[in-house]
């Protein structure tokens, strides 16, 4: 009996040991204020689940059968508790729609009328308790640290998936001087360093705030982020209809600026096909491509000829291209498992080179 049981634990110990992120699980941080968390009425089509679409727990949620901490179907509100719908939703929905194959998860952090400071983990203690009751107690719902929070989730994350991009919507409080794009710049430097992240592979997608609202003089310091982050874009709000408060987005403003974020947001990935794993090439399977450029765009498919000889880029998971090699198109696979062993083991994605 000993036996089996050391032999059942020594097992137990070995696959937990190479158990790797899934390179098909794309993870993406979203965090900021209130047009973050989300302030529209949820209605029931914004209910309507998708499997591939999920929400890491910021917090335990009883009435939405949440658990801080725990992987969860993304359904609105994803943020808080008792919030709203937030560009996150059809962000999340849009990718999930485009990526077939790939998972896509949220993790959702936001803080209804917060300046950037809270985010700074060198300001957050000494600006929250000049706040307002109510946004510190908001801010407790993230155990008085935001910030933290974050870093916290997505270390958990990353051992299940990959961040891909962070999300942001802030500035409506305090995004009218050159000091707030520099304290972005700090926020967005110190989430990459403290989860061993690159610039180069994880993007920077902040929106536009409400056009013509209370709060659009902020837009031009939005939109001066790229000028001081490299990797920064910003997602337009032309079009996104507001609320009655001329401060936050309608339930279809929201629908559309998550939209954006996802198109933008897919412009920017590398490949868009499943990764394949060096042992196994079985994983993944030729589709025919659109035949519209537009739907091409948002698409990971690619169409491959039956006869003619092919070139194939191979990328790793940072996006880095590593390697080629050409292949007759209908035996491509075959061609992959003959030199996969030229690579250390782990996943890479084979994307067809197109000229």
């Amino acid at each position: 009996m000993n036996k089996i049981l050391f032999g059942a634990a020594l097992a137990v110990s070995v696959i937990s040991a190479f158990a790797k992120p899934d390179p098909n699980f794309h993870i993406y941080i979203a965090f900021g204020q209130s047009n973050m968390e989300g302030q529209a009425t949820v209605i029931e089509s914004n209910k309507i689940p998708k499997e591939n679409f999920q929400v890491l727990a910021s917090m335990t949620c009883q009435n939405m059968g949440r658990t801080l901490g725990e992987w969860a179907v993304a359904i609105p509100p994803l943020f808080h508790c008792y919030t709203g719908l937030s560009p996150a939703d059809y962000f999340g929905k849009t990718m999930a729609d485009s990526l077939p194959g790939i998972k896509i998860g949220v993790i959702p952090v936001a803080v209804a009328g917060t300046s950037i400071q809270l985010f700074d983990k060198d300001q957050y203690a000494s600006y929250l308790p000049t706040t307002e009751s109510w946004l510190q107690s908001k801010a407790a719902d993230y155990g008085g640290n935001p910030y933290g929070r974050i870093i916290d989730l997505a270390k958990e994350a990353q051992k299940v998936g990959i961040i891909k991009g962070i999300l942001f919507h802030q500035g409506e409080t305090d995004g009218y001087s050159d000091s707030w794009g520099n304290t972005v710049k700090k926020v967005y430097e110190n989430m990459l360093t403290d989860l061993g992240l690159s610039a180069d592979t994880v993007p920077f997608i902040a929106g536009e705030v409400l056009q013509g609202g209370q709060c659009a003089s902020a837009n031009s310091q939005i939109n001066a982020l790229p000028n001081k982050i490299a990797t920064a874009h910003v997602v337009s709000s032309t079009g996104c209809t507001g609320g009655s408060d001329n401060l936050h987005f309608s339930n279809e403003g929201y629908q559309l600026l998550g939209k954006r974020y996802a198109e933008k947001m897919l412009t920017l990935l590398p490949s868009r096909a499943p990764v394949l794993s060096s042992s196994s090439a079985e994983s993944s399977s030729s589709a025919e491509s659109s035949s519209s450029e537009e739907t091409e765009a948002i698409q990971p498919r690619y169409s491959i000829p039956k006869t003619e000889e092919v070139p194939f880029n191979i990328y790793d998971l940072s996006g880095k291209k590593i390697g080629t090699f050409t292949a007759q198109s209908n035996d491509w696979k075959a061609t992959w498992n003959s030199i996969r062993g030229k690579y250390p083991e782990g996943h890479y994605c084979i994307q067809k080179f197109s000229r």
